[in-house]
């Protein structure tokens, strides 16, 4: 359903969605660096070597939008499914733990329209764009202390989803002519992602942590399904886009199924140095790289650019011996950044 018009989601694989649980998002890239006995990062697969207990995460993800043009602006929101996530000690002697769960990766929707003129009959036309669907992660790993300063993990993830687009040409004053193009792309394939951690004592209480993840590039196979049909317009432009789509259908000109295609997916890169002082405070400064510039879909550069972030992420740790007041118990967590959108819009 159109239930949210993003129109930069038209680009690529539709709006990439940024994942951590809802208790670390203020301080995302400590996530890299997150090691406790009763929780996980989304962020490093690592983290899941330290696990002791049997830890359960569901949320709900939203966001506020307001989009602004020279001569109009208007506001959308949206709330939609934020993660599933169970992770759990295997062999806790060892330092070994995993976790599974279901993550939003990318999301698709947006309904654009403007008019333009057709010099060959001398007519007005209206060119509409919509586009509906997203993709999703399930993701399978494990985490290993390989010394007690040394953890690795790594995490097998399987995309799927479905991504709609359709194209409309509505010639308000000739019947017959108008035509939509629907073409839908339904995603299924493996992509893999790894994770390390470092510690080291700097001092009495004062710790050293490094963490970093990467997601391996690779070409990600979908199905193509496209079909070309023209409808009898309605001579109306005060048409919504939901009217369009239930017009009277004339003819199906041309139509393309289940045709295996894949698109390059870009490496990804973070990384995250911090000092921990013990039940105290921690502070990190993290960096992030995406290679969006590579990216395909279906041998058709998308023009996208690298995305690069800078930030500076700050926790101030509870009291793990008080039980008096439960101020003392609580996180606070902090984080300020700088990035380089991957969208380049002309």
């Amino acid at each position: 359903a159109h239930d949210f018009n993003d129109p930069y989601s038209t680009y690529g694989v539709g709006r990439i969605q940024d994942n951590e649980f809802a208790h670390r998002s203020g301080a995302k890239p400590l996530g890299l660096v997150h090691q406790e006995n009763s929780s996980y990062s989304l962020q490093n697969p690592a983290s899941y070597a330290f696990l002791e207990y049997t830890t359960f995460n569901m949320g709900l993800g939203g966001k506020l939008y307001e989009q602004q043009r020279q001569d109009s602006s208007y506001q959308d929101n949206r709330i939609g499914f934020g993660y599933l996530s169970l992770g759990f000690p295997i062999m806790k002697d060892i330092g070994w733990g995993a976790s599974f769960g279901v993550t939003p990766f990318s999301h698709l929707g947006y309904r654009q329209a403007r008019r333009d003129f057709d010099p060959e009959i001398e007519q007005d036309y209206q060119i509409r764009r919509t586009g509906d669907g997203g993709i999703s992660k399930f993701y399978l790993g494990n985490g290993f202390q390989i010394t007690p300063r040394l953890s690795l993990g790594f995490n097998v993830g399987y995309l799927f989803g479905e991504l709609e687009r359709s194209l409309i040409y509505d010639y308000q004053a000739l019947r017959g002519r108008s035509s939509r193009s629907i073409t839908s792309r339904q995603v299924g394939d493996f992509i893999f992602e790894g994770g390390v951690q470092y510690s080291r004592d700097l001092q009495e209480d004062l710790e050293l942590l490094v963490g970093a993840n990467a997601r391996i590039p690779r070409n990600i196979n979908y199905t193509i399904n496209q079909t070309t049909l023209t409808y009898q317009s309605l001579n109306d432009p005060r048409l919504s886009f939901e009217d369009i789509e239930n017009t009277i259908l004339v003819d199906t000109t041309d139509q393309t199924a289940d045709k295996t295609r894949s698109m390059k997916l870009p490496g990804s890169y973070q990384t995250t140095v911090a000092l921990q002082k013990a039940n105290d405070w921690q502070v990190g400064l993290g960096f992030s790289y995406e290679q969006w510039s590579t990216m395909e879909i279906g041998s058709i550069d998308q023009e996208l650019g690298d995305r690069t972030e800078v930030s500076l992420s700050g926790e101030l740790l509870p009291s793990q011996e008080s039980l008096s007041t439960y101020i003392e118990r609580m996180s606070f967590r902090f984080g300020i950044k700088y990035a380089n959108s991957y969208l380049q819009p002309t």
